[in-house]
Formats: structure tokens, sequence, C-alpha cells
């Protein structure tokens, strides 16, 4: 994987785990107009993409990887109010992970972007049971629900939380995405989904054009 200049230093330190000098790489990105959404996929996502990588082929420990996460969700905290824009009437969106999911920082990157084109956003965190779901949908009665799944073995439960919510008398559009889906929206298809998008970016393409 090639990776940016900011990318690769970003990288390095959270590979040494050292928060404090990715804090300072991100905020002298922002400082010489790197934009925020540009930051978050071409940095963030790029970064930990990597760091998965090295996860799975050895070359990264777990130790590593939770602390490239855990920094990554702290700083995507501090900055996501900076995009956030004033609320549109009527616009809202549930953002959560399938269950069985611990990654929450997909679903986040979703969650910012959407507030950023000024949805109200419910995020419901990581790993949320497919019961539970729906009756927050439904209670919630969102336009729309970006469930994430990063893992193939919980593709069964990501369909199982689609059927529950194709059930609703008022159902949401049904969006998903993440690695399990290995960018082939024929996946997505398969368990029922209405929308699947590779990345936040190429999501947000897709939900403008409905």
């Amino acid at each position: 994987m090639s990776l940016s200049p900011v990318a690769e230093a970003y990288l390095t330190a959270l590979l040494r785990g050292d928060p404090r000098a990715a804090r300072v790489i991100v905020d002298t990105a922002l400082t010489d107009g790197m934009r925020l959404q540009e930051l978050y996929l071409d940095v963030f996502q790029q970064a930990l993409y990597e760091v998965g990588r090295r996860w799975q082929d050895g070359e990264a420990t777990v130790a590593q990887e939770h602390l490239a996460t855990a920094t990554t969700q702290t700083l995507a905290a501090r900055l996501s109010s900076w995009l956030a824009a004033v609320p549109e009437s009527g616009r809202t969106a549930v953002v959560t992970g399938t269950e069985g999911e611990l990654h929450a920082l997909g679903p986040r990157f979703v969650g910012d972007f959407l507030e950023g084109e000024g949805w109200t956003v419910i995020d419901l965190g990581a790993s949320t049971p497919s019961a539970d779901l729906v009756r927050a949908v439904a209670e919630h009665r969102p336009e729309l629900v970006c469930l994430s799944t990063t893992l193939p073995a919980n593709l069964a439960q990501a369909q199982a939380a689609v059927a529950g919510l194709r059930r609703l008398p008022d159902r949401p559009l049904i969006a998903v995405g993440g690695g399990a889906y290995r960018r082939d929206p024929a996946i997505a298809r398969e368990i029922g989904a209405d929308v699947h998008a590779a990345d936040a970016a190429e999501f947000l393409q897709v939900i403008g054009g409905r």
C-alpha cells in the first residue's frame, strides 16, 4: 500500500505507540490546509488499513492495533465537531456496527460525514444486537440506517439485522459497508441491503444521488 507522507508519519507514530506525536502530525496537517474529510480518509483510514494488514501478517501486535484504533478514535472525537453542520429538519440517520463487531471507527466516520451534511446522527456504537437495533429504529424512525461489518463471519448477523429492519412498517433506507463486503455490492444485495459503499466518501456520493 502506498501512503502519503502524512499518512506514513501518522502510521509510524501509531506503531511506535506515541499518541502525542500522532496528534501533532494531525494538527500540523490541518494547519497546512488539509481538509478534514481528506484527513479522515487518506490519513486515518489508510493508516489503520495498514496497521490491520500488518497485524494479520504478524508484523504488528494486538496491542499495537488496539492502541492505533484508540488513538484514532480519540482524535476523531476531538475533530468531529468541526465537521458538524446545523441539522436539517427530518434528516435523521442511525449508524452502528453489526452485532459481534468491535470496530466502531467505520460507523463513526460515516456519522461524522453525515453530520457535516446536516443530518442528525444517532450513533449506537459497535456491536449493537440486531433486536435492539430494530427497536431503536422503530422508536426514532430515521430516514437512514448505516450498518458496518468488518468481519465476514458477522455477515449472518448483518443479514438478521437487515431482515428485521425491512419488516418495519415505515422502514428506513438500509446502507451497509465495511471490510466484510470486499467492495462487492452483490454481497450487500444478497443480505437485503438497499445501498453499499466502500468507504465514507463513496457513501456520501451514493446517498447524495438518491
